[in-house]
């Protein structure tokens, strides 16, 4: 069974298109103190800056950054970090930053005075959960850039889009948000299989041109989607939060004939590269500044893979450094011409730690943002791993206290209810957990084998 979105833009298509550009967003922006339409015009035309422009502006912007934390920050002025006209060696006398930093450090990364600040609290994908705080305009910025890359696999504002995420409770102004920008929201983890085919039922009614999310979840509704012989045409398949491998580029484009735009942020307020479909990564240099360093923290040459390292330009209110994302990645021995004029630095490829994927007893197909969306309400567990056996799971965990038993009674609850089966769990407090080959810790681990 084929189902075609293929068909061109209506007037009323394009109309609705430019309401929600020049009137409603807009007007949102002025009732909720936001710049995302601001931001998004802003990017609009920062794309197509020449190279040179480009990295005078990221030298500025880094310049400014350094010199505001060394003389705002607590935890940066106490370093006494000595200044350098070159941001750049400037830069490299800063200490690395870690996941456990910001849970340490939190409160002396913020700058005083910054007014109304928002929580962000990351996904937890490596097993560190983190907070950081972010002014509405940096969170603008960040959302204008995802939006841009999406603008990049053909999106417009209030093109209709299947979306997977990890907020299934949307409250108020999501759902109003959703709504009005044609969105259909669906939860990236724990689907059976006959929900994903409720899921895929509903392009009849919808008429979805976008597909985007997770990119383990939507590779789970591409495989469902092949195996009932259904093919439902997208323009477009965005993926995001975790790693996009060739098996699931090659499920997308068969399941939904649709050419695929992976993304590379960080829930920490990154947005830091995304393909322009199979081409390279293109790193928002005036937004963030990319090193890859080896083991001694020493830069890597291109073409040799390297540690993720990244600073956020412009975000002051809590100036992240050189923050280790725990990732891996090359860039390009020599950069390719790009066919749509983007002269950005680029990446040649992204290498996170693998997917994790579990197939529970009752056939559901459980990914990392499962177990993520139980533990980000649990703070007393700072890191942990799962270990699945046949029925059964066994959850090793670090904390740097004693974890009351109430809060693994409540846990234990939430994983059965986010499974949705019945599950014998086994709680272990250990001292390290062992990382993933990428260099993240692992959240989902093979089976204990006698």
């Amino acid at each position: 069974m084929t189902n075609d979105t293929s068909h061109r833009r209506t007037r009323l298509d394009r109309a609705y298109n430019a309401f929600l550009e020049h009137a409603a967003l807009p007007f949102g922006d002025t009732v909720l103190r936001t710049e995302f339409m601001r931001e998004l015009r802003r990017w609009r035309l920062i794309q197509h800056l020449d190279s040179a422009s480009l990295r005078q502006m990221e030298r500025d912007g880094l310049a400014k950054l350094l010199a505001h934390a060394s003389r705002e920050v607590a935890h940066y002025r106490e370093l006494g970090i000595q200044a350098s006209e070159d941001p750049y060696e400037w830069l490299r006398r800063f200490p690395i930053l870690t996941k456990a930093d910001l849970r340490s450090e939190g409160e002396r990364l913020i700058t005083p005075g910054s007014g109304k600040l928002v929580k962000v609290v990351s996904s937890g994908s490596s097993g560190f959960q983190s907070t950081l705080w972010s002014t509405p305009a940096e969170i603008s910025r960040a959302q204008a850039i995802q939006t841009l890359w999406w603008e990049w696999a053909g999106y417009r504002i209030g093109d209709p889009l299947l979306q997977t995420g990890m907020t299934p409770d949307r409250g108020v102004v999501k759902r109003v948000k959703d709504r009005m920008l044609r969105t259909s929201y669906v939860t990236a983890f724990g689907l059976t299989r006959s929900d994903m085919l409720e899921v895929l039922d509903g392009y009849g009614k919808r008429k979805w041109r976008h597909i985007g999310g997770y990119a383990s979840s939507i590779d789970a509704l591409a495989r469902v989607a092949l195996e009932e012989g259904r093919t439902i045409r997208f323009e477009s398949a965005i993926s995001w939060g975790d790693k996009l491998y060739p098996a699931h580029r090659r499920h997308l484009a068969d399941a939904f004939d649709a050419p695929v735009v992976d993304t590379y942020g960080a829930t920490e307020g990154f947005m830091i590269a995304a393909q322009r479909f199979d081409g390279p990564y293109y790193v928002m240099s005036p937004h963030v500044v990319v090193e890859l360093l080896d083991d001694h923290d020493e830069p890597v040459p291109p073409g040799q893979m390297g540690r993720v390292v990244v600073t956020r330009i412009d975000a002051l209110a809590m100036p992240i450094i050189r923050f280790a994302l725990g990732d891996l990645a090359v860039a390009p021995a020599r950069p390719e011409a790009s066919p749509h004029g983007l002269e950005f630095p680029q990446l040649e490829r992204v290498v996170g730690r693998e997917t994790d994927v579990w197939i529970s007893p009752g056939g559901r197909t459980i990914t990392v943002h499962t177990f993520t969306g139980v533990f980000e309400h649990e703070p007393e567990i700072e890191q942990f791993s799962v270990i699945p056996s046949d029925d059964s799971l066994v959850i090793e965990y670090r904390s740097s206290t004693e974890v009351p038993p109430g809060v693994l009674e409540r846990a234990s609850a939430r994983l059965r209810e986010a499974v949705g089966e019945s599950l014998e769990l086994a709680w272990v407090r250990v001292d390290t957990i062992p990382d993933s080959p990428s260099g993240k810790p692992q959240i989902i681990r093979r089976p204990l084998r006698d």
